[in-house]
């Protein structure tokens, strides 16, 4: 994806590692963690740190930093090595939002479920699009860093939204976009029983505030699967 390749070069300053994040995700580790979408790899590397087993898989090669234990692969067809392996599978960073619609994302979420062991836990983090959708803003707030500017703009299409990304660094401005269907809490919900999860509790960030559809900026979930 052109767009992804274009923030590469600046991901880690304009997405910088949270340890609120990081600390989220490790309440639901076990022994084996999974990190769909994992960008430069920078949660992965935290993982191995503290002494965990975790793999990573990312879709455009450009944006891995951290390579090990860490492949080019997509959401929809994990590796069949990966099944029944994992205590937690976490797919962050608006990831999910790259369905094509919610019969989509309950084939991406089942291929998840098939990675984990009885009783596993899959993270899912995207935008609150139910908030996006009602109020419809011209886009997210930019991004301002000491070096990197990276403007956020929205096109409502019928479906979908395409996100239109403008990366600024180096004396160089960069500009592209990328299709994102607008995923919205009860759907998410739908489309985890679907896929055989027993279980869906919402949050409105990684510091565990309860999801409010009007309010919360983004859609944290935690999904269990069944024992």
């Amino acid at each position: 994806m052109e767009f992804y390749r274009i923030l590469a070069k600046a991901y880690d300053e304009v997405f910088p590692f949270s340890d609120t994040t990081f600390g989220f995700l490790k309440q639901y580790a076990g022994d084996e963690v999974l990190d769909i979408g994992c960008a430069t790899g920078a949660y992965v590397r935290k993982f191995h740190e503290e002494g965990f087993t975790a793999e990573g898989i990312e879709y455009v090669p450009e944006l891995i930093s951290y390579s090990e234990n860490v492949s080019v692969g997509d959401m929809r067809s994990l590796p069949a090595g990966f099944d029944g392996r994992f205590s937690l599978v976490y797919c962050i960073g608006n990831t999910l939002a790259h369905c094509a619609d919610p019969k989509d994302a309950e084939e991406i979420l089942k291929g998840f479920a098939r990675t984990l062991k009885k009783g596993g836990k899959a993270v899912i983090q995207i935008l609150n699009y139910t908030r996006i959708l009602k109020n419809r803003p011209a886009g997210l707030p930019s991004i301002e860093t000491g070096s990197v500017s990276f403007r956020r703009d929205y096109v409502y299409n019928e479906k979908n939204i395409e996100f239109i990304g403008t990366l600024t660094a180096g004396g160089e401005t960069f500009s592209s976009s990328v299709l994102l269907y607008p995923l919205t809490h009860k759907e998410l919900t739908e489309a985890a029983a679907k896929a055989g999860f027993a279980s869906c509790v919402l949050y409105g960030d990684f510091s565990g505030t309860a999801f409010q559809e009007n309010e919360s900026f983004m859609l944290v979930s935690v999904l269990s699967k069944k024992d």
